[in-house]
Parts: structure tokens; C-alpha cells; sequence
């Protein structure tokens, strides 16, 4: 697939930045009212013990999928918004990569699960084998999202996620409530709705963006994984920061515990669909930038053009830094305030204990939130190898 490919259908006309924003925050804010709504299911039906046990094969299963499979999201992301090839190449990689890499990691947890630590004593042996099943399908499923963030399909994106997180949630209902699968339910509830993800998202690009067949080419694979491993330890940080709470206690904290700070965390980093959505609608237009400087011939005309509009870019994300910290600091303190009834009406009495943890996490958030634009802007300037060091120095 050429490049003409690339621009079929309806919604690859452009938008302006505000209206990107506008659909992706929209989008994501309904999407956060949704999943505070399976949240409070999850408190509901399984209380702190169920609800830990399920945090931590999540967590478990989330580690693994981003230590395994480098370049899957960021790499064939970037490969498409520069234009290298087309989206077939990309998909196919990430394919490939998502399927070798959750292989690797299941041989990594069933020897793990010999072990005597005491992350797996915090549920059933069937709950850690369910969990490697989610493995590919999360995988997979965050890199087809990446792939339609990187093509600007934001509405379509808006709808597919709604549809993912609705699905998950009248799946747990059904498997948790009515047919009383516990933490084994809920699990599988959480893989159908990737499995759905994966399904629209592939059907989606095969309509409007030339997706076709395709076996991964050497060229494809080389830049894909390459510069997915320049920016792997980033990926690590910047995924691993909503479960490596989890699987820390995992191995000390009992289940009541971990799903006190399962429900805490679940609430605070809700609070990045700020940052994410600022930062989506920025990625695939900085890069586009970047990629139309580089290759700019050096004839003095051509290139006094580039750097003037090189020059703009830092303008513009450090604007969209400012509205980062003031909106998230915002919603943050209003939370914070209200913080108590809120959980003693979403997640009942049992999980009042996680009202001050919300206020130890809200620093952290706040600085995640503006260091997300931080790496929005490097991944576009393709420094991914600085965003890993500054990241996992910041995590040290």
C-alpha cells in the first residue's frame, strides 16, 4: 500500500487542532463516566478482596503485554504518520510483534506462577491462566487504537471505544451478576471488550484506509522495532503507571488492600484523558511537520519555510502544556473535595479507607498529566530514546 492509500474515506479530511481536541475529549470524557460505572459494578460484586484479586491479574497481564511487545504501538504509529508506507506494513508488524511477544510473556508467567511470590497468592491459579489469554488481545488492541490515532479517525475512534467499554460492562453484569463467575467473569468481560476493539478498528481501516493481507517486510520490521526500542522504557513508564502500584503490593498488601488502591488509582488516572486528549490531536500534526522538515530540500527558500514552522511547534505545545496543568489541576482539587461521598456513593462504605490515598496520588497525576505533552512533543520530534531516559530516570 503507497501513500494515496492512506487518505481514503470520509473522515481523513482534516479538522482544525480545537475540533481534534473537541472529539477526542468529548469522547473520552464519556468514556470515563463509563468506566466509573464498571468501577462501581466491580466494587459492588466483589468487593475489596474480588476487587483486588482482579486488579492484580489486569495489572499482571497489562506488565507483561508492554514488556513483550516493543515498537507494536508507538513504532508502527510512527511508521504510518511519516509516511514510510502503508497502514497494511504497520498493522501486519504490529501483528506479528503482539503475537511473538504475548508468547514470550505467557512462557514468562506460567514459570512464574512456580514461584512462591506472593503477587500470586492474591488469586485463584485459574484467574492468572485466564489472565494470559487477555495478553494478545490488549496488546493488539492498543495498537490498532494507535494506529487510528495516528490517521486522525477520531470520531470513528470516539465511537469504537464507547462501544468497547459498554460492551465490558453489560459482559460483567451478565457474567459476574447473573451467572456469578466472580473475578473470573470480570475478566472475561474485560478480553471480549478488547476483542470487539480489534474487530471495528481492523474493518475500519480496511473501508476507508487501503488495510489489506500482508506479511512484514524486513525494512518495516527494522524501523518499527527500532524505534520501539529506543522508546520502550518510556512505553513501560508511561503504561506500566496505572498498575505498577498494583503489582508492588501485590506482593506484601492483601487483597483488601489492593483493591482499596485499585479503586483510587482507577479514579485519579482518570484524570489523563485531559493530557491524552490534547496530546492526540497534537502527535499526528507535529509529526507531519517534522517529517515534511526533514525531507525539505536544502534550496534557502524550502528550508527558511521549514524552520519557521519548526520554530512554531515549541509555541504550540508549550501552550497546550499551560492548559494541561490548569484544567487537570482543576478537576483534580474538585474531586479531591468532594472525594468521600463520591466513593461512599459509587463504591459503597467498604472502600472509604481509599478517600486519602486520593490525595497522596494527586501530586503524581498532576505531574503525569504534564509530562505526557512533554513526551507528545519528543515522540513527534523523533527523540523517543530521550523520552525512555528522562522517563525511567524520573521513575528511579
Amino acid at each position: 500500500m503507497g501513500r494515496s492509500r492512506l487518505g481514503t474515506g470520509s473522515e481523513r479530511r482534516p479538522g482544525t487542532g480545537g475540533q481534534d481536541v473537541a472529539v477526542v475529549f468529548a469522547s473520552r470524557a464519556a468514556l470515563i463516566l463509563l468506566n466509573i460505572a464498571m468501577q462501581g459494578v466491580l466494587a459492588h460484586l466483589l468487593l475489596p478482596d474480588g476487587r483486588g484479586s482482579y486488579a492484580v491479574c489486569v495489572a499482571f497481564a497489562t506488565s507483561l503485554g508492554l514488556l513483550c511487545t516493543p515498537g507494536a504501538e508507538e513504532g508502527a504509529q510512527q511508521f504510518v504518520m511519516t509516511s514510510r508506507e502503508g497502514v497494511s506494513q504497520a498493522v501486519a508488524t504490529a501483528a506479528a510483534i503482539c503475537l511473538a511477544g504475548s508468547a514470550v510473556g505467557a512462557v514468562l508467567a506460567l514459570a512464574a506462577m512456580q514461584t512462591d511470590v506472593g503477587l500470586f497468592q492474591r488469586a485463584q491459579a485459574e484467574s492468572f491462566h485466564l489472565s494470559l489469554g487477555i495478553i494478545p488481545l490488549l496488546a493488539f488492541s492498543t495498537a490498532i487504537e494507535h494506529q487510528l490515532v495516528g490517521l486522525r479517525r477520531f470520531g470513528r475512534l470516539a465511537v469504537f471505544l464507547l462501544l468497547r467499554s459498554a460492551v465490558s460492562l453489560a459482559a460483567t453484569l451478565l457474567l459476574v451478576e447473573r451467572l456469578e463467575f466472580g473475578v473470573d467473569g470480570a475478566l472475561a468481560a474485560f478480553a471480549a471488550g478488547h476483542a470487539l476493539m480489534i474487530a471495528l478498528c481492523l474493518g475500519d481501516l480496511r473501508r476507508h484506509c487501503g488495510l489489506a493481507a500482508a506479511w512484514p517486510r524486513r525494512a518495516s520490521m527494522a524501523f518499527i522495532l527500532g524505534y520501539g526500542l529506543k522508546f520502550h522504557l518510556a512505553r513501560l513508564r508511561l503504561g506500566l503507571g496505572p498498575h505498577l502500584g498494583i503489582v508492588v503490593l501485590g506482593l506484601w498488601a492483601s487483597s483488601a488492600e489492593i483493591g482499596l488502591f485499585a479503586v483510587a488509582s482507577a479514579l485519579m488516572f482518570g484524570f489523563a484523558v485531559i493530557s491524552h486528549s490534547v496530546g492526540h490531536a497534537l502527535l499526528p500534526r507535529l509529526a507531519a511537520r517534522e517529517a515534511e522538515r526533514a525531507a525539505a530540500p536544502r534550496a534557502s527558500g524550502l528550508r527558511t519555510g521549514a524552520t519557521d514552522d519548526a520554530g512554531r511547534m515549541p509555541a504550540l505545545v508549550a501552550c497546550c502544556l499551560r492548559l494541561v496543568f490548569v484544567v487537570t489541576a482543576a478537576a483534580v482539587l474538585a474531586l479531591l473535595l468532594a472525594s468521600t461521598p463520591l466513593i461512599r456513593i459509587l463504591f459503597s462504605s467498604a472502600f472509604l479507607a481509599a478517600a486519602p490515598l486520593l490525595w497522596l496520588l494527586a501530586p503524581g497525576i498532576l505531574a503525569n498529566a504534564c509530562c505526557g505533552i512533554f513526551v507528545t512533543y519528543f515522540k513527534a520530534m523523533n527523540a523517543p530514546l530521550l523520552c525512555s531516559r528522562s522517563l525511567w530516570l524520573g521513575w528511579c
